[in-house]
């Protein structure tokens, strides 16, 4: 739900919150020590009658006209930063290898009535393919909530580059491990959607209201419990599942205690998978004697293209069909394919995200590892 609340600014409230914190939010002008991760929004560009591109960023409601002068050697770039009809030269920061130009100027946001929030937006243009300007936000909000037993770290992130934070597509991390790092990949414990629950030492929170600048937002203990993540780092007990595999029998991780396991989340429309299997049938043969177990969880669209590859490649190996979102790939909360885990016979997670020779060294490696011992 969305309250007005005066002239340009929108009120987020996702719940009641009775007595909910207020945290102020600082703004952080280099999302880049936080993540590199980038969701692109794009502007199809015009060609005005001396040559210049001209495309448009639609932020906060409002546009922001650009021009590009391709010119001869160094493209220049001017912008209206604050939407008073006049366009500044902005300086590019660097050429990508792909030779994509960016830039990172800041703008001004319409806030609160006769108030401007300031916005850095990455800009991206490559002159081979000069019909288009792709934009995406280049800062974010942080600050910190108290708790009974301590300040919790948070940072408040517009993923989806519209010049609003609200709760369509847009991200809270919450430093909830408490070791003083916000972690955000997409596969982190510490990643929430901005209506997303989130547990801090056994308590469940949520965001019950936030300032569509980011100036501020509201934390409050969430009316029901959910569990916490597990988190999926080297070091940390690899999450347990019970599925069903191919031949129908069963696969606990429970029980394989003792072990050492390798997940391979995979899928027949991935290449990148396809070129792995042969690392992981040889695995399989090499190393099933000294209790190495590997276990397949296919991420296909449908049970008979999961069926076809199985047969296709001649996989000895054990299988699970879980599916495009499967409770076993949301349990390990896979963004992307292949993704692997190597746990140890502890049931600690030794190795993650590792592929080819990597793996089999890692392997090889806990395996010595456990000889030396």
């Amino acid at each position: 739900m969305r309250v007005g609340i005066a002239a340009g600014l929108v009120l987020w409230v996702f719940t009641a919150a009775a007595a909910a914190a207020t945290v102020p939010l600082e703004y952080e002008s280099d999302i880049t020590s936080l993540t590199t991760a980038c969701a692109l929004r794009a502007s199809p560009t015009s060609v005005e009658e001396d040559g210049v591109r001209s495309a448009t960023l639609q932020l906060a409601g409002a546009e922001y006209p650009v021009w590009i002068d391709p010119g001869v050697g160094i493209p220049s770039l001017e912008i209206d930063l604050d939407r008073d009809g006049t366009m500044e030269s902005v300086e590019w920061e660097r050429i990508l290898p792909d030779g994509t130009w960016l830039a990172a100027p800041s703008v001004l946001l319409p806030a609160a009535e006769s108030e401007t929030a300031l916005y850095r937006v990455l800009i991206l243009w490559l002159p081979s393919l000069p019909v288009v300007v792709h934009y995406c936000r280049g800062d974010y909000r942080a600050g910190t909530f108290e708790t009974s037993s301590r300040a919790v770290a948070l940072a408040l992130i517009d993923d989806n580059t519209d010049g609003t934070f609200d709760p369509e597509g847009d991200t809270l991390i919450v430093d909830v491990d408490g070791d003083g790092e916000l972690l955000s990949s997409a596969d982190s414990h510490e990643r929430y959607a901005l209506d997303e629950p989130f547990v801090v030492d056994g308590t469940t929170y949520a965001a019950s209201a936030v300032a569509s600048d980011g100036a501020w937002i509201e934390i409050d203990v969430a009316a029901e419990s959910v569990a916490a993540k597990p988190p999926l780092l080297v070091g940390c007990p690899a999450p347990r599942f019970l599925a069903e595999d191919a031949d129908g029998g069963s696969v606990d991780l429970g029980t394989l205690r003792g072990r050492i396991v390798l997940l391979d989340f995979w899928a027949a429309w991935c290449a990148p998978c396809l070129d792995e299997l042969s690392t992981l049938v040889g695995i399989h043969e090499a190393f099933a004697e000294q209790g190495v177990v590997v276990v397949g969880i296919n991420l296909d669209r449908s049970r008979s293209a999961f069926d076809a590859a199985l047969e296709r490649n001649g996989l000895p190996y054990v299988h699970i069909y879980d599916g495009p979102d499967g409770p076993v790939s949301s349990l390990y909360r896979i963004a992307g394919l292949p993704m692997t885990y190597l746990i140890g016979r502890d049931g600690v997670i030794r190795g993650r995200a590792l592929r080819g020779d990597a793996l089999v060294a890692a392997l090889a490696a806990l395996l010595d590892e456990e000889d030396a011992s």
